[in-house]
């Protein structure tokens, strides 16, 4: 029997986006297996809204302050190893770390009959290499806890470097269910040496997600001062501060310009209004959507009458049900474009990984895929004007293919109790 399950590399729930799927992972684990207790592993604990226990994540406890990381990452693994490898060689544990934090943290590894990764993307190369050790740490420590491993739909790489295949190679390797969603992701894994018995291909579980009813979303658009039957056509964005949080980019100013100069664009055309929503709020001021928003605002002065930047919070479930009265979509937030694809929104998709052609690859939507690296202001308008003629028909596509996904995600829910079962029978792991 599975007593105590531990969800691990759990993002910010200030990310729209991971509270969504953090949600959808806790409906599925819940749904199987009913009478366990789940813990979350957070990079931001206090951001948790449901009734689960959080633990701090070791990337947040090690990058807690601006000094001393080197020799905090050092006294991590040091501490860490020492709690495992005692557990695993006398059944007791000794711990050696001086933080309540780090400690409640190996506690609940120790504790675990299950651990599971996270839905989402967290194994690629950003941030100077430093995340993804850390990450790729918290499922190493798993397997060397004994602990029955696998992971929830999400994508794997870009890496930039044989050091970072490596990180991941021997984890994932060794995990018992790998499941990913996009065909590049899925290669990568099979690269990788995953068993391809270990391997599965399935749609992002933010397809899952069930937003508020249709009127909520017409209440709070009136409640801003738009009229959802007359304000139209209705554009919305959701914008990233991407060469904060991704070194190789350096081309921000140019991508918010010719995000402005589109804006502007289908205004003249089209009229209607333009929303600028924030999908992320932090924890920290380089994932705040609203910064870059508020510059993109600043250079379309001439039509500020018609453009709006969304400055409050609004919960997952009814910023879908807002998605679902737009017109159009242009993103740069993956879960977004999730949310708008779902609801039948056609979406203008900027990725920043290979994430974003794989998920409108899913969705029969290639085409409408673009990447920052290479989006400029002539594309952008002519792609979003290709866009608005083709709507129809793109909604319809997507109207139809969005239930099979939502069908094909509640595999998961199979999956995992069918894994566990299998590792009952033949030991804890390899």
């Amino acid at each position: 029997m599975v007593k105590n399950i531990l969800l691990i590399n759990v993002h910010s729930s200030r990310n729209v986006g991971d509270a969504a799927l953090t949600q959808v992972a806790l409906e599925q684990l819940q749904r199987q297996f009913p009478n366990s207790k789940i813990t979350l592993v957070m990079n931001d604990p206090q951001s948790h809204l449901g009734q689960e226990k959080t633990v701090n994540s070791f990337y947040n406890w090690v990058y807690k302050y601006n000094k001393w990381q080197a020799i905090r990452f050092a006294w991590l693994t040091m501490t860490s190893l020492i709690s495992i490898f005692t557990y695993r060689l006398s059944g007791k544990t000794v711990y050696t770390t001086f933080s309540e934090d780090l400690h409640e943290t190996l506690e609940a590894f120790i504790n675990a009959d299950f651990v599971v990764g996270a839905p989402g993307g967290y194994l690629y190369s950003y941030d100077r290499g430093r995340a993804l050790i850390l990450f790729s740490f918290t499922i190493t420590l798993a397997l060397l806890a004994g602990k029955p491993l696998s992971l929830l739909p999400q994508s794997i790489g870009p890496f930039k470097c044989k050091r970072d295949y490596f990180l991941v190679k021997w984890p994932l390797s060794r995990a018992r269910a790998v499941m990913v969603r996009e065909s590049i992701s899925l290669e990568l894994i099979k690269i990788i040496g995953v068993p391809k018995s270990r391997c599965y291909l399935l749609p992002d579980m933010a397809f899952a997600f069930h937003g508020k009813s249709q009127s909520n979303g017409q209440e709070w658009l009136q409640s801003q001062g738009i009229n959802p039957n007359t304000d139209r056509p209705l554009l919305v964005l959701t914008v990233i501060e991407w060469e904060a949080q991704y070194q190789s980019f350096t081309d921000q100013k140019n991508f918010e310009e010719n995000i402005a100069a589109t804006i502007r664009d289908f205004v003249n055309r089209f009229g209607g209004k333009v929303l600028i929503f924030p999908q992320c709020l932090g924890p920290i001021m380089k994932e705040d959507d609203r910064l870059p928003a508020r510059r993109i605002l600043s250079k379309v002065y001439d039509i500020s009458s018609s453009v709006r930047v969304i400055k409050t919070p609004i919960s997952p479930g009814l910023l879908k049900s807002v998605y679902r009265q737009t017109d159009l979509f242009i993103r740069t937030r993956t879960h977004s474009n999730i949310f708008a694809m779902s609801q039948g929104v056609p979406v203008l998709a900027i990725g920043y990984l290979h994430k974003t052609p794989g998920i409108a690859q899913t969705v029969g939507i290639k085409n409408c895929a673009l990447d920052i690296q290479e989006t400029d202001e002539k594309q952008l308008i002519k792609k979003l004007n290709d866009l608005w003629v083709e709507r129809h028909q793109v909604r319809a596509r997507l109207e139809r293919i969005t239930p099979k996904l939502v069908e094909h995600i509640n595999q998961t829910g199979m999956i995992l109790p069918e894994n566990y079962a299998q590792i009952s029978k033949g030991g804890r792991n390899e």
